[in-house]
């Protein structure tokens, strides 16, 4: 997480919320599959009634794929 810290992605951690304005996201630390190896957690659920995907129009909530192909004829 240092790495984020220093690219300026991330600030904290804190011991209270610097701005009482401001919604906040916890950062949680998981176990990969691999032994040793750990995965950061952005949890845009949380806190409960301030959900990332609520302000989100439900017309652009959908993932479409293309093949590679049509991706290289387009560029």
């Amino acid at each position: 997480m240092n790495i984020k810290l220093k690219a300026g992605q991330i600030l904290g951690p804190y011991t209270k919320p610097p701005l009482e304005s401001a919604t906040y996201f916890p950062l949680y630390v998981i176990p990969k599959g691999e032994p040793g190896k750990l995965r950061v957690i952005h949890d845009l659920r949380k806190p409960k009634g301030t959900l990332v995907n609520d302000i989100i129009p439900d017309s652009l909530k959908s993932t479409q794929y293309c093949r590679v192909m049509d991706v290289a004829k387009f560029l």
